[in-house]
């Protein structure tokens, strides 16, 4: 069973509409604020739920507590209600004196509110509809059901970066190659490497760090670098110089691929929006045909 939803009333959305204030011509309530009366519920003839009047329109109350929900206005007291009151009724009677002058476009101001309660319709009946569906429990058992999804292969790798770009001259292309292969030499020799990043890589960064860059993800970098840390080295073994579209690389394995899966709470709003999206898809195609659309000829 769907959700039933409160929307709020067309007239309040007109009551949003600013207006400009160098008319042409000047405005005058007098005879709309003169009409006001402000009301408690038993002092009103009109209606049960009247709590005002403008001119001889009343204001219900469950049109002022939708105001107040609009305007996110809870838990007012008396004296504030009252206030409200006045400041909505008041605005209701500026916008029936523009109305009225016929300075205005009504037809179009009622046609873009209309759209605007549409497009109401439909986001807060989804938002209701999907808060049903896509519940806590719902992504803690997609979380368990695909854990293929949220599993990762990761290798924990340093290394020392010689810089090069599209834009490096062959001749200085060639002594930083020299250089990545002096590198490389001394790590083969035992020279540690900690040392040689120091003394030789440009990654400032990840110097600072012994030239570690962590656990990175298989396939998530560049193609030669992930190739020698996936399938060439050995959990301890330093590879030859390679080159990406960063430099040429030393890498040295620090520890041997392994699978790493995400934990819950780091991938649970993924999967609620995931779900979110895939349960809104199916309902708007529900909805859509479940209502039969036909265009009439020379429409």
């Amino acid at each position: 069973m769907f959700p039933r939803i409160r929307f709020p009333d067309v007239k309040l959305i007109k009551m949003e509409i600013k207006l400009v204030t160098n008319w042409s011509y000047k405005m005058k309530l007098p005879s709309l604020m003169l009409a006001l009366s402000l009301a408690t519920l038993s002092a009103c003839s009109d209606s049960p739920s009247t709590i005002a009047k403008v001119g001889d329109t009343g204001i219900t109350q469950q049109e002022f507590d939708a105001y107040l929900g609009l305007k996110k206005l809870r838990n007012l007291s008396t004296e504030d209600k009252a206030k409200h009151l006045q400041v909505y009724a008041e605005r209701k009677a500026l916008v029936q004196a523009i109305e009225d002058s016929k300075k205005v476009n009504i037809a179009k101001i009622d046609a873009e509110v209309a759209d605007v309660k549409r497009n109401l319709v439909v986001s807060q009946y989804l938002d209701s509809y999907l808060t049903q569906q896509v519940s806590d429990q719902a992504v803690r058992n997609y979380y368990a059901q695909n854990q293929q999804e949220f599993a990762s292969r990761k290798a924990k790798v340093s290394h020392i970066l010689i810089r090069t770009n599209a834009q490096t001259s062959e001749e200085l292309r060639a002594e930083k190659l020299k250089l990545i292969q002096e590198a490389h030499l001394k790590a083969k020799q035992g020279a540690d490497f900690a040392s040689l990043v120091n003394e030789y890589s440009e990654d400032r960064v990840s110097a600072k760090k012994g030239g570690s860059l962590g656990w990175v993800t298989d396939k998530a970098i560049a193609p030669n670098f992930s190739h020698q840390a996936f399938k060439v080295l050995q959990e301890g073994e330093i590879s030859d110089p390679f080159i990406t579209s960063f430099g040429y690389h030393i890498i040295k394995l620090d520890a041997a691929p392994s699978i790493v899966q995400k934990p819950f709470e780091q991938v649970r709003g993924d999967i609620r929006r995931k779900l979110r999206q895939m349960a809104k898809e199916a309902e708007l195609t529900r909805l859509k045909q479940s209502v039969d659309v036909k265009l009439m000829e020379n429409s």
